[in-house]
């Protein structure tokens, strides 16, 4: 993925959803799932709600921001950006 088109054509084709905020919407894959984080020597396990988008969609959006995904209401803890355009946006309910 070069561009931020490319980006974008490549969430909506994973099964993407436009998600909802206060000041506008953008698309994103949305996951529920199981998240596994190594720390040093500690493995930890982490379940809940996150949003995979581009970054230039939601570098203006900060912590505590309400976004709306599939008509439910979350609140981002923090974002997770890769380095190659991508963010992942770490909700709480």
């Amino acid at each position: 993925m070069d561009t931020d088109a490319d980006r974008l054509e490549a969430i909506k084709s994973l099964g993407g959803q436009c998600v909802h905020h206060d000041s506008g919407e953008f698309w994103a894959i949305f996951d529920n799932g199981y998240l596994g984080v190594s720390a040093a020597d500690l493995d930890v396990e982490e379940r809940g709600p996150r949003l995979t988008c581009r970054t230039c969609d939601v570098e203006s959006l900060r912590k505590d921001t309400s976004v709306t995904v599939n008509g439910a209401d979350y609140r981002i803890a923090r974002a997770e950006p890769d380095g190659t355009g991508m963010t992942t946006l770490i909700l709480r309910e």
